[in-house]
This record gives C-alpha cells, structure tokens and sequence, in this order.
C-alpha cells in the first residue's frame, strides 16, 4: 500500500512539473506580446519596457522555467 501511494504521489508531483512547464511555455511560444497586450495601443517604449521588467519578459525563457520549478518545489508563491 505505502509502495502504491509513493508511485502515485512521484506521478502526481511529475505530471504538475510537467504541465506547468507546458504552459509556461506557451507563455513565451504565442504570437501575442504580452506586454503589448497588458499596455494597450497609445503605448510608449517605455512603458512596454517597464511592463516586461515588471512581468519579467526580460529574463530568458530557461531562467524563468528553473525559478518558476525553484518555487514550486520550495511551496512559495508562483
């Protein structure tokens, strides 16, 4: 019993690493900019720039993924 429920647990734990890398993925994968979309058309670079630091656009993608997994595991705030 207590087999079964460790191979269940490292699944569960598995497929919710697996799924959030998913979709933070199609985060940095769609067309859409996000920080265009948050600023809205009367935008200036400025802004856009302050958004992206603000929504960490600027960091690369692998930084985000290993701090977004850094958390997840640590059970802080995503």
């Amino acid at each position: 019993m207590l087999a079964y429920l460790v191979r269940r647990l490292i699944g569960g734990a598995t497929v919710m690493v697996l799924v959030s890398i998913f979709v933070f993925g199609l985060f940095f994968v769609l067309p859409a900019d996000p920080a265009r979309l948050a600023c809205g058309k009367s935008c200036t670079p400025e802004l856009m720039a302050e958004i992206r630091h603000t929504l960490e656009l600027d960091i690369h993608y692998l930084r985000n993924i290993l701090d977004l997994l850094k958390e997840l595991f640590q059970g802080g705030p995503i």
